[in-house]
């Protein structure tokens, strides 16, 4: 073998070299972005650099130029084990990677330092000799290691050894791609400490084997990619399955509580008709004996005198309170069903704000339109300005604002009814929207119950805020997006 043969060989491995790095580089960038792929890269490009500095070393023909190429061959050197030991840390020690890492670059730069001042050989020692390899002469640059140097080869040599023990812990932990890593560096650890021997001359100067082994320790690295992938696809797939039998058991739950929920509307709506069954007796009984006692009484009187016009009266009334309570009943047991159209809720507004009544109502409307059925949300809101009426006093103010609510959702629009009545406890607020509650004395304790029946319907909520002496808020808010489909409540 001759130096210019050696040399060429050292320079196609430093392209190699280069190139992996560039590889490793592109898989931390384009792929997953695993910083261990990025510090092996770095790994590859130190050794490039100790691969250049020994095909200068192999054509040395002085001390000088010797003394060159041995501080490019240690500039890589000094770092690699470096980089080696941080990528063994990330399998095996992730835990310990940041602090034990931080340690070793520190210690790097001291020594790297140290070799820009020439610290590593004793001065005056540095010879060039002819040695025999492979039937061939090759000059070999040699030079007695100073302190300095064997501090560095030792802790190489204690780097080397404890990315092994890494690498063979994380496969023991259950990294399976870490044995290939593992046995490629035995290859690396040979040669290194073959290499480490013969620069501190306890062997006879040979071959520099630490480049070529290097490419057996960085194919099997790059092995550990596709592995890596392949066991990624793996737990891919696994988890795609787990997936898809999770969506189908949350759709076969969606499906089972979305039929509980039916179950539970019917028997609550069943629940509540038993209880107008319940009350509809009393509430029915007392008007039909009034209207009786005052047809009994018209039998008794003669037409044209005032008790005849009073017992008139009374029937008039309490036939017209009968018809309210059926009304409301029917509005109350019958299935919401939407029709949507485009509402103007502030046109709504003012139409309803038109209703019989001595209070003074005042609108303050912004153009809101929704999709919602536009003769239920008229019900809805007369309920509330008629609740209002009754509340406030002869030429009491009712303000009725229309307006879009703020939010970073969905957007929402709102129909405030407020009054300036009496108020209501906070008993009495909590179950305003029971069947058949009331506090009047004519009053059928439906309204709010409607009201609510048919604000749910829309996806909606009926908001009530009251301070005692001091008025009532009735709020109705709709969504104001997306359209509703038809839908039955």
């Amino acid at each position: 073998m001759t130096p210019q043969l050696l040399a060429g060989m050292l320079a196609a491995w430093a392209i190699a070299q280069v190139a992996l790095g560039v590889f490793f580089g592109l898989a931390f960038a384009l792929g997953r972005r695993e910083r261990d792929y990025l510090i092996f890269g770095l790994l590859c490009f130190a050794l490039a650099l100790t691969t250049a500095g020994m095909v200068r070393l192999s054509l040395a023909d002085s001390t000088e130029s010797g003394l060159i190429a041995s501080k490019w061959v240690l500039a890589g050197s000094i770092v690699a084990p470096v980089f080696n030991l941080h990528y063994a840390l990330r399998y095996g020690a992730p835990e310990h990677s940041r602090r034990i890492a931080t340690l070793s670059y520190v210690l790097a730069a001291g020594f790297e330092l140290a070799n820009l001042l020439e610290w590593f050989w004793l001065p005056g020692t540095t010879v060039v000799q002819t040695v025999g390899v492979l039937g061939g002469q090759l000059n070999y640059v040699r030079a007695t290691p100073g302190p300095v140097a064997l501090v560095h080869f030792t802790l190489t040599g204690v780097q080397i050894v404890a990315a092994q023990v890494l690498f063979l812990r994380a496969e023991r932990r259950g990294e399976r791609e870490a044995l290939v890593a593992f046995i490629g560096g035995l290859f690396l650890f040979g040669a290194g400490a073959n290499d480490i021997l013969m620069v501190t001359g306890v062997v006879p100067p040979t071959l520099l084997v630490l480049p070529h082994a290097f490419m057996l320790y960085a194919f099997a690295v790059a092995s550990t990619l596709v592995l890596r992938y392949r066991l990624t696809v793996g737990e891919l797939d696994q988890a795609k399955s787990h997936l898809e039998l999770a969506a189908e058991e949350l759709r076969v739950s969606h499906a089972e509580l979305r039929e509980a929920q039916t179950t539970l509307e019917t028997k609550e709506h069943l629940a509540a008709v038993g209880e107008l069954a319940a009350s509809i007796a009393h509430e029915v009984r007392n008007p039909l004996a009034i209207i009786s006692n005052a047809v009994a009484g018209l039998r008794r009187v003669e037409p044209g005198g005032g008790d005849h016009r009073v017992l008139l009266d009374i029937v008039e009334e309490e036939a017209g309170r009968l018809n309210q309570l059926v009304t409301d009943l029917l509005r109350f047991a019958r299935p919401v069903t939407l029709r949507p159209t485009t509402v103007d809720l502030a046109e709504l507004a003012q139409v309803v704000s038109q209703g019989p009544g001595s209070q003074r109502l005042e609108l303050h409307a912004d153009p809101v339109r929704v999709e919602a059925d536009e003769s239920l949300l008229r019900v809805a809101l007369s309920n509330l300005v008629d609740n209002a009426r009754q509340a406030s006093a002869e030429g009491a103010r009712i303000d009725i604002h229309v307006r879009e609510l703020p939010s970073a959702g969905a957007r929402e629009a709102c129909i405030e009814v407020r009054d300036r009545g009496g108020g209501m406890t906070e008993e009495v607020r909590v179950r305003a929207c029971d069947p058949f509650f009331t506090t009047r004395p004519s009053g059928t304790g439906l309204g709010l119950a409607i009201v609510q029946r048919i604000i749910r319907a829309h996806g909606g909520r009926l908001e009530l805020e009251s301070d005692l002496g001091h008025g009532t808020t009735a709020r109705l808010v709709v969504p104001a997006e997306p359209p509703l489909a038809e839908q039955r409540a």
